[in-house]
């Protein structure tokens, strides 16, 4: 993600009150983002909600075929994603639950 929308996202998840930020005592320029309780509960409905969509739509695929599938549709996205010049991106978080 590009780092002004991780900033606009946390913004909006501490706003919720799902996220905490604080600032990395070993580097002042980052922040480490903390799930609440609140967005560990927000998390568990959302992906339970999330199972019971895939349940429904792929109800007609085996669990060899949803298998299949998710093996498919994840070398297809990695396929898409643009490759990193650089392996360390100062926009990656810290999260811990």
């Amino acid at each position: 993600m590009d780092a002004n929308n991780v900033v606009l996202l946390l913004n909006e998840l501490e706003q919720l009150g799902y996220v905490t930020r604080l600032r990395d005592p070993d580097d002042r320029r980052r922040h480490m983002v903390q799930l609440t309780p609140a967005g560990a509960e927000a998390l568990s409905l959302a992906e339970h909600a999330q199972e019971a969509i895939e349940d429904d739509v792929l109800k007609a695929l085996d669990p060899d075929e949803r298998a299949t599938l998710w093996q498919l549709l994840t070398r297809a996205l990695y396929g898409a994603e643009p490759v990193a010049d650089d392996a360390y991106s100062a926009t990656i978080a810290s999260i811990s639950t």
